[in-house]
């Protein structure tokens, strides 16, 4: 079975609002969580997740549980280090209400971003 992509609690899913599009093949970041980290992984991404220690230690029991390769980054949101500029296909989060400092966060989504690329959020 494969996890849903998910918008929050009370938000229609990937599967409803496509917004992600097909992400097979591409490098895709979720920042502050893991689970659609999984989700996106299980649909062909090269999927990393950049989160805080706890989450990322069930993150890592997750992947294992469904078979998946996720790389795991456990820090601060706007810690992109592990990324260069310019290589990442999709940003993912569901939780940037939650940052201190926003601007930061989204400043290193965009320089990781390859052009044309997205960030998709939910707020």
């Amino acid at each position: 079975m494969v996890s849903a992509i998910s918008y929050g609690t009370g938000v229609p899913d990937e599967s409803d609002l496509r917004l992600c599009g097909e992400v097979s093949g591409k490098r895709v970041i979720e920042l502050g969580g893991t689970g659609s980290a999984i989700a996106f992984a299980e649909r062909g991404a090269r999927a990393m997740a950049a989160a805080g220690v706890e989450q990322v230690e069930e993150g890592r029991e997750q992947a294992e549980q469904a078979g998946v390769r996720v790389e795991f980054h456990a820090g601060d949101l706007a810690d992109l280090g592990f990324a260069t500029s310019g290589s990442v296909d999709l940003v993912f989060s569901t939780a940037l209400a939650d940052v201190d400092d926003l601007a930061r966060v989204l400043r290193q989504a965009h320089r990781v971003l390859r052009p044309e690329a997205s960030l998709v959020f939910s707020v």
